[in-house]
């Protein structure tokens, strides 16, 4: 790997790293929560280079070039047609950088993801006219105690639940 190339990766790298679509793609799709997203991306960035293959690494110096030859990414990458040229080049880049970040995260960090997973899926309020159907469906009758402040509203409640 030739030190231009390196370059080019590591520049690759942060940008990905700081982008916030990549962030919040991060939170909605992996679960990563904004505690962990720094300490995972940082992991993932400095292991990355070292641990990539010599396809797509080359698939990724080309895309970042501008190349517009032929695609001969890995059969992973989904080539769609759209996007083309520098745009369409970085759009590739990153969801490659994207799979491969979900890959090492669910790996690494596969315990947090799922604690911060159930956390998010039970802090859930879009659907709370679901909970507790049977005590929804009770018949109750409903006493309100109104007046002004020391007039015993809350002995009178009390003397009514007794007796």
């Amino acid at each position: 790997l030739s030190q231009s190339d390196r370059a080019k990766l590591k520049k690759m790298l942060h940008r990905f790293r700081y982008s916030a679509k990549t962030k919040m793609d991060a939170l909605t799709r992996l679960y990563v929560s904004n505690e962990l997203y720094p300490q995972s991306m940082r992991s993932f960035c400095s292991s990355v280079i070292g641990h990539l293959n010599e396809d797509l690494r080359g698939y990724l110096i080309r895309h970042h070039r501008g190349d517009e030859g032929r695609d001969g990414g890995p059969e992973w990458v989904e080539s769609s047609g759209k996007g083309r040229g520098a745009r369409g080049n970085d759009q590739r880049v990153e969801q490659v950088l994207f799979k491969l970040y979900g890959e090492f995260v669910r790996q690494d960090y596969a315990e947090k993801l799922e604690n911060y997973r159930l956390s998010a899926q039970y802090s859930d309020m879009r659907e709370c006219h679901k909970w507790y159907l049977s005590a929804r469906e009770m018949k109750r009758k409903l006493v309100y105690h109104a007046g002004p402040t020391n007039s015993g509203k809350t002995y009178q409640a009390i003397q009514r639940l007794v007796g």
